[in-house]
């Protein structure tokens, strides 16, 4: 792991404990400013889009990403969800992260209480699960048939 990944996931942890949640919604400009003022690295949205990505598929943090459900017909993206894994805070951990060691603990017993991190899109929305194949195929049933109905007649 390089020295931006490193450090931003200590901010990422900065912000959660600050904040005594167990996600944060930071904006990327948030993320870089916070990067460039207290640990002194000066990177692009591009690269801390990586950075995240990177992150993400090493098992350290997750992040659920979000939609605005007002700005129909218009799609507008929220900021995501981010979440620091047991993995990342076990490498928190051995970087003897003050702090980390705790949070490592506090992660346990939220596992063993079987508590879901992230709300699911029925509780975003209010609708039904947006996920279910049986929904949208249905929606879908029902919008063919008329649409097959008015086909223009091809014979001469």
């Amino acid at each position: 792991m390089n020295n931006t990944k490193h450090n931003l996931l200590i901010t990422l942890y900065a912000i959660l404990v600050k904040g005594k949640v167990h996600y944060a919604t930071p904006r990327p400009i948030t993320l870089l400013e916070l990067l460039k003022n207290f640990h002194h690295i000066d990177i692009h949205y591009r690269w801390l889009f990586q950075c995240l990505t990177d992150l993400e598929e090493a098992g350290y943090i997750t992040r659920q990403k979000r939609w605005d459900p007002k700005s129909l017909p218009t799609i507008h993206r929220l900021p995501a969800l981010l979440a620091i894994t047991i993995k990342g805070t076990k490498y928190l951990t051995s970087g003897m992260v003050e702090g980390s060691r705790k949070l490592y603990h506090q992660m346990l017993s939220w596992l063993n209480r079987k508590d879901h991190r992230f709300p699911k899109p029925q509780d975003i929305y209010g609708l039904q699960c947006i996920t279910s194949r049986g929904g949208d195929l249905k929606k879908l049933g029902e919008i063919l048939p008329p649409l097959t109905s008015l086909s223009p007649n091809r014979g001469g």
